[in-house]
């Protein structure tokens, strides 16, 4: 389990613009580990968790995207069936809600990336 940064980037929901931020990433030398997307009213929030935070903020800079930056819990659990809920119930019970989660794996690896916003992060870190 690790306390993570996560960028969250607003950007115009049209053809190109996530292309050009991960091209901007990219030429900083910036390695994607974690991202989610999703468009509402013609805007798109991306969420990411980058391996090169100083770098990938100097990239949204230099082509005027707008972020954010926000504490995350990243866990790498086991792949299989059920650990998500596992971890899910847990928080749960203890009254600990998750207000988002996204998750990653490549098919056939035997660890999952779960990156999570918490309604209570320093009790739900000690319980994932």
């Amino acid at each position: 389990m690790a306390v993570l940064k996560q960028l969250s980037v607003t950007m115009e929901n049209s053809p190109g613009t996530l292309a050009h931020m991960c091209g901007a990433l990219a030429a900083k030398k910036v390695n994607i580990l974690a991202l989610m997307s999703g468009g509402h009213e013609g805007k798109s929030l991306v969420r990411l968790v980058v391996d090169k935070l100083a770098g990938a903020k100097k990239a949204l800079d230099t082509i005027g995207y707008a972020y954010t930056e926000e504490q995350v819990l990243g866990a790498k659990v086991t792949n299989r069936p059920g650990t998500l809920a596992q971890v899910a119930r847990r928080l749960g019970e203890a009254g600990v809600n998750i207000e988002y989660a996204y998750v990653g794996a490549q098919p056939g690896s035997r660890q999952l990336l779960i990156v999570l916003s918490l309604s209570d992060f320093d009790r739900g870190k000690k319980l994932v």
